[in-house]
């Protein structure tokens, strides 16, 4: 597999919370909702809980259900 040769200056945990804060930016309360899903796995530093990745930028699959559980109670879907 491919890999870009400044992948860690692309995919890290600060460049992700910029992302993310960027998107959040977008966010109206009203129309458009943004929820950040960093204190359901965030180890306290701004990363994942060592437990829950494999590569410190996704969760492992087991945490699926726990993240779409926690996703319907921030959004109501039942």
């Amino acid at each position: 597999m491919f890999q870009h040769p400044n992948l860690q200056e692309v995919f890290n945990n600060p460049a992700i919370d910029r992302f993310n804060n960027a998107i959040a930016s977008l966010a109206d309360g009203d129309k458009i909702r943004y929820i950040d899903p960093n204190p359901l796995f965030d180890d306290g530093s701004g990363g994942l809980r060592a437990e829950c990745t494999f590569d410190d930028i996704h969760i492992y699959a087991k945490y699926y259900p726990q993240w779409c559980d926690w996703l319907r109670e921030q959004t109501g879907v039942k």
